[in-house]
Parts: C-alpha cells; structure tokens; sequence
C-alpha cells in the first residue's frame, strides 16, 4: 500500500491533512443536504434544476478549491517544519572528534522537534566529556609509564657501562624490582577499571558481618599507625550483602589512604550501621590534612592529584578513590566525600543490603 511503502513523514502528513479536508467537506455537505432538497421540493421546476445545477457546480468548485489549497497548505507547513530535520542531519554529518562541541539551537524550532534538538545537544555533551575524559586518561597513563621506565632504562645503562661489584648490582635489583612493583600494581588497577567500566566484574555477593572484615583491615594496618602513633576505631554493627573480597578493597583503599594523609597522633574513625532497612553505610573519617573545597568534585577520577609530588613520592597512583568508586558503583551504592583543610575528611558509602 502507498501507506505503508511512502517513508516520507512529508507526504504521509500531506494526505493526511487533504483526507481530514475532503471528509469535513463530505460531512458539512451531507448535513445540508437534506436541507436542500427541502427547499427545492418547494420552489418551481425550472427554478429547482437551475438552483440544483448551480449548487452542483459550486459545490464541486468548493470541494476542488479546497482540496488543493489543503494539499499545498499541508505541503507547505510540513516541509518548513520538517526542515529542521536536514539540518540536524547536516550537523551529524559534521561531527568529528574535533568538532564535538558544536551545538544546534532547538528553540527556533517547532515546539514538536525542539525535545529531539534538545537531547541531540545533550548527546554532544556526554561525548565530549567522554572524549576529554578518554584522552585525559591516556595522557595520565603515558605520564605514570614514562617515568618508571626511564628509570629502569637509565639504571640498566649505569650497570651495563660501569664494572660494579655484587653489592652493587644487588642494588641496582631492588630498585628495578621497586619499579616493577609499581608498575605491576598501576597494571592491575588499570584493568581492573576496565573490566568494570565494560561489565565485565561478576559479583559474587554473600551475605556477612561487616564489622568482621573491618577488624581484619584495621588489625593489617595497625602496625603502620602505630609507627606515625595514629589512632584506629572502629564501631557499630551490619549485616551486608556484598561481595566479600571487593569490600574489604573499599576498606583498603581509604584505610591507606586516611593513613597516608593523617599527621601524627591523629585519629581515623570507621563507623559501619544500618542506615534503613536496605542499605548499609560506611564511614570513614580521620583528623588528616584536609581537602580543598575545588577539589572535591574531582577526588574520585583517575589520576588525580591534589598534590601530585607528595603523591608521587608517597608512591600513590591516583586510582585508589576511583577503584573505590567503582566498586560501590558495582554494587549500586553512592559515596560522597566531606572534607577541610587542617580538619579532616569523612568518606560516606552507602550499600544496598539486598
């Protein structure tokens, strides 16, 4: 049928428009009808067939004058209105990775169209973030490639070069195996992230107490706090139904972290309760250096630094709080992060208990 074959959004509102027309014009003349051959059933012979032939003529110039002034007036409103479509066409036809921030202006559009201009902008928006986010995390892990490989570089063309006794060369090992270490551990994380941004972490809940995992976290650390004399607490009660090894990472991850930026005599308060029937949260806070307020909206991507030297020389990758993130993420939970400088910082995660 010419219905379903014509995929023109043009031509199917123009028949539809002229069908709408001709059916009104249908009705209003089978409605008078009846009046009409009233009057003529009264009024001469003659008279009646001039009246009915003029009638007739009229009529049929009426339905005709109609028609085509539907056709091209639906014509008309749908290809102006429908215009906007080449043009959105036009700026997909455009788009590169270099052009990613053009936009279009829906609201000179008809009302009709302006939501589908709307999300096209808002499609252009997640790219370019995804793109700057992308190119961002490929410079980031050239920067922390680099500099471990020149390292092992330089170091084996100072052994090569140079006769240097057993002692020595025992040396130049245990600096090259720090630098395999670091970049063992930068691999690991890297795909790790990976396999969670593409869905590919499987979760093996179970349900547990949570506070058991907390004591065995902060029973592995608690040498290294006594070594800067900070104080670990922890309290509070929850059964929670996660996958066991992830969230003891969770724990991990801000335990050493807190750790790393907590002065001496400080303290780190963990904290794990109910918070309502579904949903178990995490707490924890130190008495450490602090965050500035800018920097908080990004503590949670990768390879952020607040303070990229003292992370460098504290052997920090920057993927910690992402890994974090993630992992709760993986367990649609939320975390959200309070902190100030020469205060301290309370990293807040919550966990769906089903």
């Amino acid at each position: 049928m010419f219905w379903k074959k014509d995929k023109s959004l043009v031509t199917k509102l123009m028949a539809l428009y002229t069908l709408s027309t001709l059916g009104i014009l249908t009705s209003i003349g089978f409605f008078l009808y009846p009046t009409f051959i009233n009057v003529m059933l009264h009024v001469d012979k003659d008279i009646s067939s001039y009246l009915m032939t003029l009638c007739y003529q009229h009529i049929s110039l009426a339905l005709l004058l109609g028609s085509l002034g539907a056709i091209f007036l639906g014509y008309f409103i749908a290809k102006r209105s429908l215009k906007r479509i080449d043009e959105l066409a036009e700026k997909m036809q455009e788009i590169t990775a270099t052009s990613l921030h053009n936009r279009i202006n829906p609201h000179e559009w008809p009302k009709e169209l302006q939501l589908v201009g709307e999300k096209f902008n808002d499609m252009l928006n997640r790219l370019e973030r995804s793109f700057q986010q992308l190119s961002q995390f490929s410079s980031d892990i050239a920067h922390e490639l680099r500099n471990p490989l020149h390292n092992l570089k330089v170091i084996t063309e100072i052994a090569l070069n140079n006769e240097k006794s057993v002692q020595e060369y025992q040396g130049i090992l245990e600096s090259n195996q720090e630098e395999y270490a670091y970049l063992t551990r930068l691999i690991e994380n890297l795909l790790f992230l990976a396999q969670s941004d593409h869905g590919q972490m499987l979760l093996n809940k179970e349900s547990f107490a949570a506070h058991t995992e907390i004591n065995k976290v902060c029973d592995f650390y608690q040498a290294l706090a006594e070594e800067k004399n900070i104080s670990i607490q922890h309290s509070g009660e929850a059964e929670i139904l996660a996958d066991r090894t992830l969230f003891k990472r969770i724990l991990n991850n801000l335990l050493a972290n807190s750790l790393k930026y907590t002065t001496e005599n400080g303290r780190i308060n963990i904290v794990v309760n109910n918070i309502d029937n579904f949903h178990v949260q995490l707490s924890v806070k130190d008495t450490g250096i602090g965050i500035a307020k800018e920097h908080l909206p990004h503590i949670f991507d990768r390879f952020y630094r607040v303070d990229p030297s003292r992370s460098s020389q504290s052997g920090g990758l920057g993927l910690g709080l992402a890994i974090v993130k993630s992992i709760v993420l993986l367990h649609k939970g939320t975390i959200e992060i309070q902190s100030q400088p020469s205060i301290g910082t309370t990293i807040l995660v919550s966990l769906p208990n089903g």
